[in-house]
């Protein structure tokens, strides 16, 4: 079995923190859509059985973001109701440990396999020469234009 972990297809819930459900910035989110059902189930097996998910997505996605799934940084108000309930939901992880939801999400787009790589502003810092620490975005890319010392 892979070692990812799955998450509802539902997305957040209703009551206690009601702040917190609504609020947080842009999300680095890939997904896997397919028109049937059948498809994106047989997409989610390949996930649990260990297969990267940027690879399922390159041979199961339906859509545009056939190249390993990455939509880029979505923010609320930019997906449709179900995808951005799940993508505001799940939890930040990567391609080798991939949080997913399962089951996928229906759309009226069809069955979407949704996972969150990043959330806009909680960068990753890195050590760098001569002490200190730089932060990069998931993409590897210095969050700030120009390093520090240049």
């Amino acid at each position: 079995m892979g070692g990812g972990k799955k998450a509802g297809g539902k997305g957040g819930g209703k009551g206690g923190d009601k702040g917190k459900a609504r609020l947080g910035g842009p999300r680095g989110v890939r997904h896997i859509l397919c028109e049937k059902q059948s498809k994106a189930l047989e997409a989610l097996e390949k996930i649990k059985g260990g297969q990267k998910f940027n690879e399922v997505a390159a041979t199961y996605s339906e859509d545009k973001a056939r190249s390993g799934g990455d939509l880029g940084w979505m923010t609320r108000g930019s997906m449709v109701g179900p995808f951005q309930e799940a993508a505001f939901a799940l939890p930040i992880s990567t391609l080798a440990n991939p949080s997913y939801t399962d089951p996928p999400v229906k759309t009226k787009f069809g069955y979407h396999i949704i996972m969150v790589e990043g959330k806009n502003g909680e960068a990753e810092w890195r050590p760098e020469e001569g002490g200190g620490c730089v932060p990069f975005t998931r993409t590897g890319r210095w969050v700030g234009g120009v390093l520090p010392g240049e």
